[in-house]
Parts: C-alpha cells; structure tokens; sequence
C-alpha cells in the first residue's frame, strides 16, 4: 500500500484541500469527500504510475 497526503483543488471553491491517500499497486482508486471549506461533494480519482508516483483527477458533481 502506498500512504500518501495529497493536495487538491475544490472544483466548486477553489480552496486547497488535503486528503489522506491509501492506494496499492499499479490500481486506481475511487472515493467522494466532501470540500473541507465549502462541504460539496467532490469526486477523486487516484492513479498510480510504475514508479509509484499518485496523481489525482478531481471532478464536481457534474463531472468537469
């Protein structure tokens, strides 16, 4: 497993928010939490690379 904090940006607010990341392998990993400033859903999608490397695609509600 791979533990990591990760930044993201509200795609309602803006703000910066940071998520704890629990992901294993080469896999993608799904989740919703809500903004910690402005409480809307926000969809994540975490993807890691060969290298180990996370990345995080954010998405509203509304799925942009």
């Amino acid at each position: 497993m791979i533990y990591n904090s990760i930044e993201i940006f509200c795609p309602y607010c803006g703000e910066v928010n940071t998520i704890d990341a629990e992901i294993s392998g080469n896999v993608s990993e799904q989740l919703i939490t809500d903004c910690e400033i402005c409480c809307r859903p926000v969809e994540i999608i975490l993807r890691v690379d060969a290298e180990g490397n996370i990345y995080a695609e954010v998405k509203n509600e509304e799925g942009f």
